[in-house]
């Protein structure tokens, strides 16, 4: 983490405060002037996918998207008391981390979600995965290059979303919300994009 502070850049910390940024606050309710804003988040991990790929175009994903955010916040809280990991700049004070955080640093909410949704999305658009999971990375490393958590909080808080992910396929409730979403995605998910024929 040493070496991780003495080579981040000024661009590196000015998207790292903005990734800080995107997340889905629970206490945001249909009616507050943030709703619009905050659904836009569940949005951020596979933004680069399409305009299509939005809230407003996918409703019933951005519903999907909120519960599992609210089911994975109930798990991340219960392992952050559970296991009340020091942060690593209260470990070592030479450490300058860019960000207050109180709470305990194991899991990661912000890793954790940010895979969680792009394990969730790689199900609807395989084609997109890379993007997906770069998305997520790179909301996860902010995290580090902030100073409020050690490599080990983001790779356990990947494991973490992947188990999520695989037993919200098992809940039958989830997975009829998924297959409505997934006709949703059919109906007006994908751009039809078409080539340009002669040359250029």
């Amino acid at each position: 983490m040493s070496e991780l502070e003495k080579n981040r850049t000024e661009e590196d910390i000015k998207e790292s405060h903005f990734l800080s940024d995107i997340y889905y606050n629970l206490n945001i309710h249909k009616g507050d002037s943030l709703y619009d804003d905050n659904r836009a988040n569940l949005f951020y991990i596979g933004h680069s996918v399409g305009t299509w790929f939005n809230a407003k175009s996918l409703p019933l994903t951005a519903d999907l998207m909120a519960n599992v955010w609210q089911d994975a916040n109930y798990f991340i809280w219960a392992f952050k008391y559970k296991y009340a990991r020091i942060r690593p700049y209260i470990l070592e004070p030479r450490l300058h981390n860019l960000e207050k955080a109180d709470a305990p640093s194991y899991p990661t909410g912000t890793a954790t979600d940010a895979y969680l949704l792009a394990y969730i999305y790689q199900k609807l658009a395989p084609e997109f995965t890379d993007i997906f999971i770069a998305d997520a990375y790179k909301m996860a490393h902010s995290r580090e290059i902030i100073g409020v958590h050690f490599p080990s909080d983001i790779e356990g808080s990947r494991i973490l979303a992947r188990q999520i992910a695989d037993k919200l396929f098992q809940n039958e409730k989830f997975r009829n919300d998924f297959e409505k979403v997934k006709e949703e995605w059919a109906l007006k998910g994908k751009e039809k994009l078409t080539g340009i024929s002669g040359g250029l």
